[in-house]
C-alpha cells in the first residue's frame, strides 16, 4: 500500500497474536453447552471485537464502525499507539460499546496486536511461501504488502513483519508481510511443543526456544499459543528469549471477561466435532448458533462468529461464512475508506487516510469523477491488492449532491451527521472558525483542544481534525488535536 509520509499505515489481518485467546490446540471434542442464539449485538452492551481492521473513519473492525476519540491506545507490549499509526489488515482488539442495527460503536480501548518480526530465510516463489524464525508463512491473493511491491520483490535475508492467522500446525496464513529496515527486537508468535521444564526449553516451529533467562508471563503448556520475543537472531537453531508470553497477546486475554459480547473473524482449522471447532487458535462452540451463508463448515472456511466468551471458549450464537461475501452490487468487499480526499496523485488515483485508492474503474454514486476534488468527503468499497486499494464502489457523502451543489441551502452551520477524521497542515487561517486542512474548509470555533489551544492555530500547524461536514461543504470540528509531523 502506498501512504504519505505523515500517516505511516500498514495492512490486513494480525490475527495470529490476537485470536488465539486459549492455550490449546486443534478443536477439541469435549461438547459445551451454546448460548440462546441471538443474531444482533444488542445496542450499548459492552463488548470485545477482535479482528483486523477493514477500514478507516474512525476504525472498522469486523463490519463495525468505532468512534476512537478518547479511546486508550497501545500496542500489546503497552507502547502508545496512535490513529495514524494503524493501518488496514492490522488485527486490534477493540473494548467498547456497539449496535449491529447501526454497525457503529464507541471504543474504550484498542489494542494492536503484532506479528512474527525477523529475517527470511527462506523463500518458495512456486508455492508462495517464506520461512521467518522457523515459522512458514503462506501468501495468499488476499496478502498486502508494505514497503515492497509484493512476493517476487522479496528477498533472503530481508527483515519482514508478518501478520497474519497461525493455524495449529504453526503454519501463518499471511494477510500483511511489511518489511522493515532493521530488526532490533526478534518476535516469534506460534504455538509450542516439545516443552522440557527442566531444560527450560520448547519448540516452535522449526526453532529451539531456551526460555531460562526469559520474563514469563501465564503457564507454559504443549499447544497453547506463545509471544517470544528476544534480543538477537537464532543461533545454532536456538532462539534465546528476553521474554514469554503465553496466550499471545497480554492485553487481550487479560480485557475479554468471561460472558463478554464477543466477535470475531478467522479461519477455521478442521470441522466441527461434537459442535466444537477451532477458529485462528480459538475454541468455538457451535452447538447452537444461527448459521449464515453456511451449511457445513469446513477446515480455511473464513468465518466471522459473535457470541458469548466464557472464559475458555468462545459460545456462539451466529456464525457466518465469509468465503464469498459480495456486496449487493456483487462485489467481494472486504475494506472500507470513510473521510476526505487529501490528495489526487494521478488520472484514476487518490490519497485518503494516507491510502492511495485507484478509482480508475469504480462505480460512482451520487456524484461523478469530475467532481472530485481535495476535501471532498466520500466512502470507498474495494480491496487491497498488494500495496494498493482497489475500489470498486465511491459514494459523495455529507451534503454533496449529483449536480456538484451543495445538498442543502439552509444557512445553518451543523453537520450532515457523517463523521470522519483527517490529518493535515493547516493553511489559508484567517480565525478559529476558518481555515483549511488538506484543501477542506474547517470551523473549529466549537472544537475540543488537545494538546495545543486555539492560539497555536496557525499556517503549517499539523492536525487531526474530527467532525462532519455541513451542507455547506464546512467540516464542522467537533476536536482538534495537535499532531508532530513525522
Amino acid at each position: 500500500m502506498k501512504f504519505l509520509t505523515p500517516l505511516p499505515v500498514r495492512f490486513m489481518l494480525s490475527a495470529g497474536a490476537a485470536l488465539a485467546l486459549v492455550a490449546c490446540g486443534g478443536g477439541g471434542a469435549d461438547p459445551v453447552a451454546g448460548p440462546a442464539p441471538i443474531t444482533e449485538q444488542p445496542a450499548g452492551v459492552a463488548s470485545t471485537y477482535v479482528g483486523p481492521i477493514s477500514g478507516f473513519g474512525s476504525v472498522i473492525v469486523n463490519g463495525m464502525r468505532f468512534d476512537t476519540v478518547g479511546a486508550a491506545m497501545a500496542d500489546d507490549d503497552g507502547r502508545p499507539v496512535r490513529l495514524q499509526d494503524l493501518s488496514l489488515g492490522m488485527t486490534v482488539s477493540v473494548d467498547g460499546t456497539a449496535d449491529d442495527a447501526t454497525a457503529r460503536g464507541a471504543a474504550k480501548s484498542l489494542a494492536l496486536l503484532r506479528g512474527t518480526t525477523g529475517p527470511i530465510t527462506a523463500l518458495d516463489s512456486v508455492n508462495q511461501t517464506l520461512t521467518v524464525l522457523g515459522m512458514t508463512v503462506k501468501a495468499t491473493p488476499a496478502t498486502a504488502y508494505k514497503d515492497v511491491a509484493g512476493f517476487a520483490s522479496l528477498t533472503v535475508g530481508s527483515v519482514v513483519e508478518v501478520y497474519g492467522v497461525v493455524q495449529s500446525d504453526n503454519t501463518v496464513v499471511a494477510s500483511l508481510i511489511d518489511k522493515e529496515d532493521s530488526v532490533s527486537t526478534h518476535r516469534l508468535v506460534g504455538r509450542l511443543s516439545g516443552l522440557n521444564t527442566a531444560a527450560k526449553t520448547f519448540q516452535v516451529g522449526t526453532l529451539q526456544v531456551s526460555y531460562g533467562n526469559a520474563a514469563l508471563a501465564g503457564v507454559l503448556v504443549d499447544g497453547a499459543l506463545v509471544n517470544v520475543k528476544a534480543a538477537q537472531a537464532p543461533a545454532g537453531g536456538v532462539l534465546t528469549a528476553s521474554e514469554v508470553r503465553v496466550g499471545g497477546s497480554k492485553s487481550y486475554s487479560t480485557t475479554v471477561a468471561g460472558g463478554s459480547y464477543l466477535k470475531i473473524k478467522g479461519v477455521a482449522e478442521a470441522a466441527p466435532v461434537n459442535g466444537v471447532l477451532t477458529v485462528s487458535g480459538t475454541r468455538v462452540n457451535v452447538a447452537q448458533a444461527v448459521y449464515k451463508n453456511a451449511g457445513t463448515i469446513r477446515a480455511g472456511d473464513f468465518l466471522e462468529i459473535k457470541g458469548a466468551w466464557d472464559g475458555s471458549v468462545l459460545l456462539a450464537s451466529k456464525v457466518e461464512l465469509e468465503n464469498d461475501d459480495r456486496d449487493n452490487d456483487g462485489y467481494k468487499d472486504s475494506n472500507e475508506l470513510y473521510g476526505a480526499v487529501s490528495a489526487i496523485t494521478a488520472e484514476g488515483y487518490v490519497v485518503m487516510n494516507g491510502v492511495t485508492v485507484d478509482i480508475s474503474t469504480a462505480y460512482f454514486d451520487k456524484g461523478t469523477r469530475a467532481q472530485l476534488a481535495v476535501g471532498v468527503p466520500l466512502e470507498v468499497k474495494g480491496v487491497v491488492q498488494g500495496n494498493l486499494f482497489k475500489a470498486h464502489k465511491v459514494e459523495f457523502k455529507s451534503g454533496y449532491s449529483s449536480s456538484g451543489s451543495s445538498g442543502s441551502s439552509s444557512s445553518s452551520s451543523s453537520s450532515t451527521g457523517f463523521e470522519y477524521e483527517s490529518y493535515g497542515f493547516v493553511s489559508n487561517f484567517v480565525s478559529v472558525s476558518s481555515f483549511k486542512v488538506n484543501g477542506m474548509a474547517v470551523d473549529a470555533s466549537a472544537a475540543r483542544f488537545e494538546d495545543g489551544t486555539p492560539a497555536n492555530l496557525t499556517n503549517g500547524a499539523y492536525l487531526e481534525v474530527k467532525g462532519a461536514q455541513n451542507a455547506q461543504g464546512v467540516f464542522v470540528a467537533r476536536k482538534i488535536e495537535f499532531k508532530r509531523y513525522r
